[in-house]
């Protein structure tokens, strides 16, 4: 039995795993996964599909890469089968690697790289990728159930477990055999039916041949009689032709058209040239006009250029009177800015020596208080009346002072008002300037227009006349041409009669020379043909190759016969294979006896887990007329208290017990056909829609089930009945 031990897998970056994570598997061991929905705990199962086979309920391709780091997605699974380690890595978005997956055996190089080489070969290691999601994988998101599948999903299913597919290979190349060996013995008996009728054909061919040779000697005869007679009529009638011909000849046809067509040639060239002098006076004409309406475009643009002058004179004038006056107020304006600032400056000035009074007489002014003292504190001198009296006198002093600053910026602020009303008058004057030079330069631009559309309109009216000029001169040259040219066409009309007489002529002297010659050329062909006539023999090569074609086919014909008794041998033996590879025959056993152990092991399992309620049965049906598996294999559900017979009837945990009764017999069947052991049993939220005495049964049937195997469970909640030798808790992210 070949044996299949799962030792680890591991991801990063994979759906909601970012960091590397990998699960070890290890037999006789069940490990339960635990943590509320959301964490990732499907995702640890469904890494496993994707990395073998490139998809899995979570999607394919990119649909598993990890949405916040968008890059650099890695999974891996290895195996050991038999003693060989096998590694499977698929990368998605990888650095360097890209997108790919690459399978090792051994810790070697990849044997196998990307997707189209290696899932074939982890099929042919393994199982197909149907199989593993329906005996080692169990998964509680989408149906991949087997009583959850379609019909032909269940057949397709139990087809590959049993491995009824190669037989189907067999029947089907062993039908194309029989088929063709059937089309061989058709194609030889046909080949002797064609030879029959062709040896008919040769015969009459040979029979044929024998005749046309005696008639050849008869024909030959008369054919030399018949060419006899018909060159004597010929010799006859070319004496005749000669004559005519002769006749042609005397009135010298050819050295009168020959003149006629010089003088044709003389005419046409007349006309020609006619038509060329024509032409010639009116391109001139046409030219001296051109000449004229270029001088009149010339004479037009220099009035333009002299207008555009004057306009930029003007401008020039304009902007140096505008230059002028505008310089002249932007002085005044730089004159009152300049005398404000003096004035601004000067009431600063004022304004910081009032301060200074004022902080002056805030320390001559005496606190009533230290009047009454008698010793100064701070210097320890005696306080006398004149003391006081020389405070108010300064004080009196620096107030003065205070009153005449105080007039003087009142003073200066009124200067200020001032020459803030002078700057609005000059910058009101700027203002109707740049109006003015404004005006004057749209006034002259205007001109300068009415200049150039008076300019255009006189060149056009020129052009015009000395258009009708032309034109008026061309008529007259065309008329004078017109008259010698009808004179000389009138001519050249007399001279064509004259020449298609000619030609009527010697084309019935061309004829005539043509009968001379053909007649000549028939005597020499009479002669020719008397010749080989005389010297001909009858062609036997036809009666000779019919002869050796009719050995030869019978020949061939005893041969054949040969072969169809050969070929009829080997029918009658390939027509047994093909029964035997038939549904009828290998495949109806193999089916028969895999039913009986799948119903004892549904049956068995159910047992403890519903003690007897519910029964699953498989069993097969008649063949179609075509002999086909497809119609071979049905599954039946039966409540025995409610009387429910079919899956859709159940609850959703009665479907789930059955759910589990029926994929743990399939996984049985299917290392007991192919005589192959796996080491790992995966399920995804098994206990869902369960009751906790259903959930007890289940928990004792699958630890049972995992004696020898390395067994993951997954729930979102932790079941304390389940006795799992490791437990791994998920807790939410981040």
């Amino acid at each position: 039995m070949k044996e299949v031990n799962f030792l680890k897998a591991g991801m990063e970056n994979f759906c909601c795993h970012i960091d590397p994570m990998e699960i070890v598997f290890e037999n006789s061991k069940l490990t339960t996964i635990t943590g509320p929905n959301g964490v990732g705990k499907t995702a640890i199962f469904q890494s496993i599909p994707y990395t073998l086979y490139g998809i899995c309920e979570k999607g394919k391709a990119e649909d598993v890469l990890n949405d916040k780091v968008g890059k650099n997605c890695h999974t891996f699974v290895e195996f050991d089968i038999d003693g060989d380690l096998y590694r499977v890595d698929r990368y998605v978005k990888y650095t360097k690697l890209g997108s790919t997956v690459t399978i090792t055996k051994n810790g070697g190089k990849p044997y196998k790289k990307g997707h189209r080489e290696v899932v074939p070969e982890v099929e042919k290691l393994l199982v197909p990728r149907k199989l593993f999601t329906n005996t080692l994988l169990f998964s509680q998101k989408v149906k991949t159930f087997f009583t959850d599948l379609t019909d032909s999903e269940q057949k397709d299913i139990f087809r590959k477990i049993l491995t009824l597919e190669e037989f189907v290979k067999y029947h089907t190349a062993a039908g194309k055999k029989l088929i063709e060996t059937s089309n061989s013995i058709n194609e030889l008996e046909v080949s002797i039916r064609v030879s029959v009728e062709l040896r008919q054909e040769i015969m009459e061919t040979i029979e044929e041949q024998k005749r046309l040779r005696e008639k050849f000697k008869v024909d030959q005869a008369t054919e030399l009689e018949s060419l006899q007679r018909r060159k004597e009529e010929y010799v006859n009638n070319l004496a005749e032709t000669n004559t005519k011909y002769q006749e042609y000849q005397n009135q010298n046809i050819d050295e009168k058209l020959k003149l006629v067509t010089e003088k044709l040639t003389l005419l046409t060239e007349k006309l020609s040239s006619l038509e060329g002098t024509l032409k010639t006076q009116v391109d001139a004409i046409q030219l001296r006009m051109k000449v004229k309406q270029g001088e009149f475009d010339t004479k037009a643009q220099e009035l333009k250029n002299k207008s555009s002058e004057e306009m930029r004179k003007v401008e020039t004038s304009l902007r140096n009177l505008y230059t002028v006056k505008k310089e002249e107020l932007d002085k005044q304006i730089i004159g009152i800015d300049g005398e404000k600032s003096t004035i601004e400056a000067q009431m600063v000035s004022i304004r910081t020596s009032i301060e200074f009074f004022q902080k002056d007489i805030e320390n001559f002014t005496v606190d009533p208080n230290v009047k009454e003292m008698k010793t100064c504190p701070v210097c320890l001198q005696e306080i006398t009346p004149d003391c006081f009296k020389k405070f108010d006198e300064e004080r009196a002093k620096i107030e003065v002072c205070v009153s005449e600053e105080g007039a003087k910026l009142k003073g200066l602020e009124e200067k200020i008002l001032v020459l803030n009303s002078q700057r609005e008058e000059v910058e009101s004057k700027i203002d109707a300037l740049n109006s003015e030079f404004e005006d004057a330069l749209n006034d002259a631009e205007k001109k300068k227009d009415s200049d150039y559309a008076d300019i255009d309109k006189r060149s056009q009216d020129a052009k015009e006349k000395l258009q009708k000029l032309a034109q008026d001169e061309v008529d007259k040259v065309s008329e004078a041409s017109r008259h010698e040219h009808n004179e000389t066409v009138d001519q050249k009309q007399n001279v064509i009669r004259e020449k298609n007489a000619l030609d009527a002529l010697a084309k019935e002297q061309t004829e005539v020379y043509r009968d001379v010659c053909n007649l000549e050329q028939g005597i020499s062909n009479i002669d020719e043909n008397i010749a080989r006539n005389a010297e001909s023999t009858f062609d036997e090569s036809i009666l000779i190759s019919s002869q050796d074609k009719l050995s030869k086919l019978e020949e061939e014909t005893k041969q054949v016969e040969l072969d169809i008794i050969e070929l009829k041998k080997k029918l009658s033996v390939i027509e047994f294979w093909q029964d035997g590879f038939s549904a009828k025959g290998i495949q109806s056993m193999l089916i028969d006896d895999a039913i009986p152990f799948m119903n004892d092991r549904v049956s068995n399992y159910l047992s403890g887990l519903s003690n007897g309620r519910y029964s699953v049965s498989f069993d097969t049906m008649s063949t179609t007329k075509s002999g086909e598996f497809r119609d071979k294999i049905s599954v039946h559900v039966f409540d025995n208290i409610t009387h429910a017979n079919a899956r859709i009837k159940l609850s959703g945990g009665q479907e789930r017990l059955v759910d589990i009764a029926t994929i743990l017999t399939l996984a049985d069947l299917q290392s007991n056909v192919q005589n192959v052991k796996f080491n790992i049993l995966l399920f995804d939220e098994i206990f869902d829609a369960l009751d906790d005495e259903n959930i007890n049964g289940v928990s004792r049937l699958l630890r049972m089930v995992a004696h020898d195997k390395s067994m993951f469970i997954i729930s979102h909640r932790h079941i304390d009945s389940i006795e799992s030798d490791e437990e791994l808790m998920f807790g939410r992210y981040d």
